[in-house]
């Protein structure tokens, strides 16, 4: 674990301190408040067993980098580390990075994210040929609307049980095989678990056709805090819009469009930051005006407050969303699109 390192986006090491978590040991062993719940009980152990072993405390920081506006807590698990995590995980969990006893009504809200992302893509894609690799997608769910209209289908996952109609070509992007390339590339909620996600997506390009895109997906967790109360092992790694765009950015992608959205994983509504965007030699001389859009995320105002309860946390009936339609729109054009500045 790390707790001296630079900014994983932009290499600054000019962080700001927003908060302390604490986990006591004792909560995920027999008669511990965590014990009942497997997930969380399973990922404690990979605190206090892999990344902290026999500690009896774990306290983490949270901090965002004033630069980019990329937030993580400290200590922060390297790529050795989050390695680890996976060994421990897959000895232990069955079919990992699958979603068990999901509920109909999160099957459909996968379904209607499947075809959100085929739609984004197709829009885009001139010219190019028909096959898509999803990297760390599970056992393939959001290629359904990719299987249906023909295309070759590809997975790399620490699931071993794809879906028919998907070939799985190993656990991790070095499994594939050499020379190997793909029109469109998918990059659905991954990066948000990666130790250097600047050098995963510049290793992602080499799979890439000269005139082929990528999707990329990550939630938008930061909401006063980061979500790492129950336990940290999960995602490490967390976004705003504004990060996000400079994560491609310093990667050298040219985001076609970036969007935040109130999306889904599984049966769960969460915010998301999308992009559509295509591989570049250089980046761009500008930046977009992250730490901004973090320190607002962390000390919401009374609006922003009032559209996330609208948006997010409440279900609403058929007859009220096209009228808050209009308002997430205006949301998203004064709030969530990031800001550029020159660098």
């Amino acid at each position: 674990m790390m707790t001296q390192f630079a900014c994983p986006v932009c290499k600054g090491y000019r962080w700001i301190p927003s908060g302390t978590f604490r986990y006591a040991g004792r909560d995920h062993q027999l008669g511990g408040r965590c014990y009942a719940n497997s997930y969380v009980q399973l990922r404690r152990r990979v605190l206090f067993e892999v990344w902290f072993p026999d500690s009896k405390q774990v306290e983490l920081k949270t901090q965002y980098c004033d630069e980019c506006g990329f937030m993580c807590y400290t200590p922060r698990p390297d790529a050795r580390d989050v390695d680890l995590k996976y060994a421990f995980l897959k000895e232990r969990e069955v079919n990992i990075g699958a979603q068990h006893r999901l509920s109909e009504r999160g099957v459909q809200m996968d379904r209607k994210r499947a075809r959100r992302v085929f739609r984004e893509i197709k829009r885009r894609k001139l010219g190019m040929g028909k096959s898509v690799l999803d990297i760390g997608g599970g056992d393939g769910k959001l290629l359904f609307p990719f299987i249906d209209d023909q295309w070759d289908c590809y997975l790399v996952d620490h699931n071993p049980n794809p879906r028919p109609g998907i070939t799985r070509l190993g656990a991790t992007v070095v499994d594939v095989p050499v020379e190997t390339t793909f029109d469109v590339i998918i990059c659905s909620h991954v990066i948000e678990h990666l130790a250097d996600p600047v050098s995963f997506l510049e290793s992602m390009k080499r799979l890439m056709r000269p005139e082929g895109i990528a999707y990329l997906e990550v939630p938008l967790e930061i909401w006063k805090q980061i979500p790492i109360a129950e336990e940290p092992v999960t995602h490490i790694n967390f976004f705003t819009a504004a990060s996000f765009a400079n994560l491609l950015n310093e990667a050298k992608f040219k985001a076609i469009r970036i969007n935040s959205i109130v999306g889904s994983y599984g049966g769960t509504r969460l915010e998301v930051v999308w992009a559509v965007a295509r591989p570049v030699a250089e980046a761009i001389s500008v930046r977009a005006v992250g730490a901004a859009a973090t320190a607002a995320r962390l000390d919401p105002g009374p609006i922003r407050k009032l559209i996330r309860v609208l948006f997010v946390e409440t279900r609403l009936s058929g007859s009220v969303r096209p009228v808050v339609g209009l308002f997430r729109q205006a949301w998203t054009r004064l709030f969530a699109r990031p800001r550029i500045r020159e660098t």
